[in-house]
């Protein structure tokens, strides 16, 4: 990752797909099915790591999954790390 793309904070696709580990095609697919929250600049496309932090935890899928404990309680996930 570039350190200008650091500094404001908003990666592009290429990065963003990386940090997701998923293949740049599929992240355009997300793209234009509104499945992935991102920012529209002009005609670049760019994306907030909280953003795709968040998409993940509301994609978690199991025993305690979207962001609740058992108990169905919302936990306060630090996203800031």
């Amino acid at each position: 990752m570039s350190i200008d793309s650091a500094l404001n904070g908003l990666w592009n696709k290429k990065q963003a797909a990386e940090y997701l580990g998923i293949a740049v095609s599929t992240l355009n697919h997300w793209i234009c099915d509104r499945k992935i929250v991102f920012v529209k600049l002009g005609t670049l496309v760019k994306f907030r790591k909280a953003d795709l932090d968040r998409f993940i935890l509301r994609n978690l899928h199991g025993k305690q999954s979207h962001g609740e404990d058992k108990g169905g309680k919302d936990v306060q996930e630090d996203l800031s790390a």
